[in-house]
């Protein structure tokens, strides 16, 4: 395939190498999948929904999202945050749920697809992971990874972006 011209400017080869990478760059995706069914606790815990990232400076940024496939019973609630390893980076109010999208209640029984994003400046270039930790609100039945006939899976993915 031949080179175009740009406003009438020749094209050089252009490499990885050759492409500066300024702040707000995205410079790694990583991505982590929970299939199984989980039930949640009264306080919350790890789901396995969790994906390590190596920040290659200090001046990072860790753009971190998740979709999660949800079952919440009739009157109960289901409270997803972001941790850090062990430290919660994000984490919900249950006493301002109605504006917070990450925390889900359902007046009738049903399954829902929870999605929530955050940036973290996690200020490392050693190893990090990043959990979906989740616990029920109001009653005993809410899960992650099933829906009415199937179960399904969740994701999270974390992107590291030049500072």
């Amino acid at each position: 395939m031949a080179l175009t011209r740009i406003n009438n400017q020749a094209l050089s080869n252009v490499t990885s190498a050759g492409i500066p990478k300024g702040a707000g760059q995205v410079l790694q995706v990583k991505r982590g999948i929970l299939s199984s069914v989980y039930n949640t606790t009264a306080s919350y815990a790890d789901t396995g929904l969790e994906v390590s990232i190596t920040p290659s400076s200090t001046s990072s940024k860790i753009y971190i999202i998740t979709h999660c496939n949800v079952y919440v019973s009739s009157g109960k609630g289901i409270g997803l945050r972001f941790a850090r390893g062990s430290t919660s980076v994000y984490d919900p109010s249950p006493s301002n749920n109605s504006s917070q999208p990450y925390i889900y209640y359902s007046a009738d029984s049903g399954y829902s697809n929870v999605s929530f994003d955050f940036i973290d400046s996690p200020s490392t270039t050693s190893a990090i992971t990043y959990k979906v930790q989740a616990r029920y609100y109001s009653g005993t039945t809410a899960r992650l990874n099933t829906d009415d006939a199937n179960d399904a899976s969740s994701s999270v993915t974390v992107m590291e972006i030049a500072g």
